[in-house]
């Protein structure tokens, strides 16, 4: 009995095709429809910009600090080098492009020499120093709505921030394609954020090196205890001759004094030649 049912199915498809196409959808005609096969290649609209060390950049989205995005360091310790480990984006968009790298409040004026040491050119910084919280938000808010900054660097006041301010911001950022970094305590991981990126930095043994923790991040999951060592980025410095690069190593330092050296002694010739003038 089951073989019969069986032919008496095969020999029968018209039954079949009736019912899928009773239950087809009828479209009217001149209705447009999208076609999956028309898109060739799924690429994000903003790259991340690349932060100099190779196993952060495996791990983040675009394979880079997000630009356009937010990022949050969370750390109690300041100087244990939160600013070393955006050096070497700092210095990519300082020299890259025209647009500012904007200070909001900072804990302490930022050294030029040392900044200039890392790469990072001090005249495309901008530094802001607000009255209040709410002069610092608003400040911020406007130069992520401009589009004239390429990061941003904020320390709030985080007893007023709240959950909205954030995602604001996050808003902001993707507006004016800026990388914008958060200074935070590490009690703010216990507190919702619509941040992209959130990093909780603590200090290694070794002043050359720090721990990061990836509480979140897009496109994958969390990361306890990555050592970084901060050595991998070696930092170059711009001479005014033309396509000359000096990295800041041996070749810096001698070629600082063999001309502090010359200088040394023009200066004692060209006061040789006073003497001799007066005898």
């Amino acid at each position: 009995m089951e073989f019969l049912k069986s032919s008496v199915l095969r020999s029968n498809p018209k039954s079949s095709n009736s019912k899928k196409k009773n239950n087809q959808l009828k479209i009217p005609p001149g209705v447009p429809l999208w076609n999956a096969k028309s898109i060739t290649e799924v690429t994000p609209k903003n790259t991340g910009t690349p932060t100099g060390f190779n196993d952060l950049d495996t791990i983040f989205y675009n394979r880079g600090w997000p630009q356009g995005g937010l990022t949050e360091f969370l750390h109690d310790i300041s100087g244990i080098g939160e600013l070393r480990l955006m050096a070497p984006a700092l210095s990519h968009l300082s020299q890259n492009e025209s647009r500012w790298i904007t200070w909001i409040n900072p804990p302490y004026i930022p050294y030029a020499p040392a900044l200039e040491a890392l790469g990072i050119n001090h005249k495309k910084i901008l530094l802001i120093h607000p009255q209040n919280h709410k002069e610092a938000l608003w400040s911020l808010e406007k130069a992520l709505q401009s589009g004239t900054c390429s990061a941003a660097l904020a320390w709030l006041d985080e007893k007023q921030l709240e959950l909205s301010d954030i995602r604001r911001l996050q808003v902001r950022a993707k507006q004016g394609n800026t990388w914008i970094t958060l200074f935070r305590p590490a009690a703010a991981i216990r507190q919702a954020s619509s941040a992209e990126l959130r990093l909780h930095l603590l200090p290694a043994v070794s002043e050359d090196k720090i721990t990061v923790s990836v509480i979140k991040r897009r496109g994958g999951w969390a990361i306890p205890d990555m050592s970084i060592d901060l050595r991998e980025f070696t930092p170059t410095r711009k001479i005014q001759k033309k396509n000359c690069f000096i990295s800041s190593s041996k070749t810096a330092t001698s070629a600082s004094s063999t001309t502090h050296r010359t200088r040394i002694n023009q200066n004692k010739s060209k006061y040789s030649r006073k003497q001799m003038q007066l005898v």
